[in-house]
């Protein structure tokens, strides 16, 4: 009986780990960011540890003064891209995104959409350094998480309808008008009220609430970029949240058959959806997207190990500016010095006819007083 009961909880850890490993950050290619080598990259990140990278994508100190993870990109200050986003997906298996260059494994931890991107903005501190600037989701308490000055984007029950603050409402019927997004992501609109994913052959219902709110998702954020004139902003840092795979999962079943075409239809929208900021701002964005399957509150405890334990000495942003300023300060005075010992040592004082700053000569002062008295 006490065998049986190990091997249940190590196939319960198993499972644990297994369920944990598969959360992913993704971070994209761009000629903005310095990535680490392969050999240096960390292998997991924690919840907190993403506050690191968003700090760093956003230009910002991160809320944590511990150790960063080695491996992390690191931005180029003095090329820095006008805005940065963060694709958060919950509920669905998204193995790869296009174009990424970096991918970490996520010890995925917080219960809700809402406590993980808390934690990824604060790293659990009552500290805030980013705060969102643009901030979507279907799940409305997203937006407590992204900061008072963001301008939120989340669904009304009421009108059915995406809500935007001092903005009409986004409808459903608005969203869907736009045919050629579906055919992208693998499916084909047979109906008003019926689509069928090609690859699997799997058929939606768009009536039914779960399924109609998925691909409205979905969709928002693919014309996010166009609805809000994004491209005019500067400086900004968008948080995208899906939670829609989530909400179908909650309403069908872990079991349901058509959560294979969800995860396919996910995946290739994800990649889509980083397209289309990236196209509406020109490449000149940081772009991360951070894959969530955690749905449940795990038993595993919080891990700093990454942020805590290091065998390479770091340093923080404090000692980084501190260092800076003193060795250009030092730098731009030695220069000076040089420079101005150079231009005193040829100084040329030219005809001194007031002797003032000539050596007196006997010789001269008398023949010029003997001819005075003559």
């Amino acid at each position: 009986m006490g065998y049986l009961k190990l091997c249940c909880a190590a196939a319960a850890v198993g499972a644990l780990a297994q369920v944990q490993a598969e959360s992913s950050v993704f971070v994209r290619d761009s000629e903005h960011l310095y990535t680490a080598a392969a050999d240096d990259a960390a292998s997991a990140l924690a919840e907190e540890d993403v506050s690191f990278l968003v700090s760093r994508l956003a230009g910002t100190r991160s809320p944590l003064e511990s150790k960063p993870p080695t491996g992390l990109p690191v931005a180029d200050i003095f090329d820095a891209p006008t805005a940065s986003l963060m694709l958060v997906v919950t509920g669905a298996e998204v193995s790869t995104i296009e174009g990424a260059s970096t991918q970490f494994a996520l010890e995925d931890t917080s219960s809700t959409a809402k406590e993980a991107i808390k934690t990824m903005l604060t790293g659990n501190t009552a500290q805030r350094t980013v705060s969102a600037s643009v901030c979507a989701s279907l799940d409305a308490a997203v937006g407590h998480a992204c900061g008072d000055d963001a301008t939120v984007v989340s669904w009304d029950e009421n009108s059915q309808a995406f809500v935007v603050s001092d903005s009409e409402p986004i409808t459903v019927d608005t969203l869907f008008s736009d045919s050629s997004f579906f055919s992208t992501v693998g499916v084909k609109v047979t109906s008003d009220t019926t689509a069928v994913h090609t690859n699997t052959g799997t058929e939606f219902d768009l009536t039914e609430s779960s399924t109609m709110k998925l691909f409205a998702e979905l969709q928002l954020f693919n014309q996010l970029p166009q609805l809000l004139n994004v491209s005019d902003a500067v400086q900004q840092f968008s948080l995208l949240s899906l939670v829609g795979p989530q909400i179908y999962t909650d309403v069908h079943g872990s079991d349901d058959a058509s959560l294979r075409a969800v995860d396919a239809i996910v995946a290739e929208a994800a990649s889509t959806i980083l397209d289309s900021w990236s196209d509406a701002l020109g490449d000149d964005i940081f772009e991360t997207a951070v894959v969530r399957h955690n749905a449940e509150p795990t038993a595993a405890g919080r891990r700093r190990v990454l942020t805590t334990a290091s065998t390479t000495d770091l340093y923080t942003f404090d000692q980084i500016y501190d260092f800076q300023v003193f060795t250009w300060t030092w730098f731009i005075l030695v220069l000076i010095v040089f420079f101005s010992a150079c231009s005193l040592g040829g100084v040329n004082i030219g005809n001194d006819d007031a002797g003032l700053y000539s050596n007196f000569k006997a010789g001269s002062y008398d023949r010029a007083a003997h001819e005075h008295d003559q």
